[in-house]
């Protein structure tokens, strides 16, 4: 059975527009489409939906109240909302019940990637029972966001290394997790570190980013100490992978505009597993226990436990909070999806051999650490 794809827009131009310009190139999709959300509700009962686009603003049922009937109703159906920029006072209800909110008009490229994107996920998490907890709402969606403020000053022209340090300061808590990686065994640096100035030149403004991202989600996800534990494990590993990819990088060749995404893909590789210890907390620490340090027995029990990988998981969140496909099917190993993701794995996964024989990481620590 196909698929569906469900349109809704109570202006029947922009459904046409999308119908002639996606019909032919999504063959094994049904596409559906409605000109009001009760209709499209209507039709969702004897077609439940794969994925959801819904304009914000319609009469009747707007596109924020239609969303959150269709997460009652479908619970694993991907949600997005189109909004104009007259939309605002819709904005912030439709950032609470989508996954992704697009501005309109939206290019149809860009609803190609997404829906093959959305399908490609699905077709590996239908079964799991963690799907439905994947697609729901999870401390903060919509206001999650990748090393948003750092990676934004570094990329502005004014930027100096004091604005940075001053952002850092500002919170005690990033500061001195700043200034422990810095002085980690990972880095080993020549003299003890205490400044952030210092630490912002060690580390370069990359890992400063990793940083701050895992700060951000500590503070949303982190609601007791094991959570804590995964999310610290998990981050503590993504930054570690950033120090060994610069050699990796020039080994298979990556193209300059991939950076980012390898760096992105490194820093959230063991994801997935927050949101195991998030979803199911007793489960996952059994899982731990029994486990102890044997990576690859963890892995597999997380499969026959969850039914999904830790990377394929954690991949999957991440592309419902808007991070980029390339990045995503990397980290969940789909690199059949993409050229680009093939190589941002290539380079993830020599670093991870890097990092796993590196004399500057003692064993205890190699065995405890997440994703090895």
């Amino acid at each position: 059975m196909k698929p569906n794809v469900f349109f809704v827009d109570d202006d029947p131009l922009i459904l046409s527009s999308i119908r002639r310009q996606i019909f032919l190139k999504l063959p094994d999709v049904e596409l559906v489409f409605c000109e009001s959300a009760d209709q499209a509700l209507q039709l969702s009962m004897e077609r439940p939906p794969a994925i959801v686009f819904s304009d914000v603003r319609m009469p009747g049922m707007n596109g924020p109240d239609f969303l959150d009937r269709i997460a009652e109703l479908h619970a694993n159906a991907v949600r997005f909302a189109l909004t104009g920029q007259s939309e605002a006072d819709l904005l912030e209800r439709a950032f609470r019940v989508a996954h992704q909110v697009l501005t309109k008009p939206t290019d149809s490229s860009r609803l190609l990637q997404l829906i093959r994107a959305s399908l490609a996920f699905q077709s590996k998490v239908v079964t799991a029972p963690i799907e439905s907890f994947l697609l729901r709402i999870l401390d903060g969606q919509g206001k999650f966001s990748t090393p948003a403020e750092i990676s934004s000053l570094a990329g502005r022209a004014d930027t100096s290394l004091s604005s940075i340090r001053e952002f850092v300061e500002q919170d005690v808590t990033l500061k001195s997790r700043l200034l422990a990686v810095a002085n980690s065994s990972s880095v080993s640096p020549a003299r003890p570190v205490t400044t952030v100035a210092a630490a912002i030149s060690l580390l370069g403004l990359r890992v400063v980013s990793v940083i701050h991202s895992g700060h951000v989600i500590q503070r949303q996800l982190g609601k007791d100490d094991f959570v804590l534990d995964e999310i610290r494990r998990s981050l503590d590993y993504g930054t570690m992978l950033t120090f060994r990819l610069n050699h990796a990088i020039q080994a298979v060749e990556l193209p300059e505009e991939l950076l980012d995404s390898a760096y992105l893909a490194a820093t959230y590789f063991a994801f997935g597993r927050i949101l195991f210890s998030s979803y199911n907390r007793q489960a996952y620490s059994d899982l731990r226990e029994d486990c102890g340090d044997n990576i690859v027995e963890l892995e597999k029990r997380e499969k026959e436990r969850f039914g999904v990988s830790q990377e394929v998981a954690g991949a999957y969140k991440l592309f419902l909070w808007g991070m980029d496909e390339d990045t995503c099917f990397a980290i969940a190993n789909l690199t059949e999806l993409s050229p680009n993701s093939w190589k941002i794995r290539s380079a993830i996964d020599m670093a991870r051999q890097d990092l796993r024989y590196h004399p500057g990481l003692d064993n205890r620590r190699r065995l405890a650490t997440p994703g090895i």
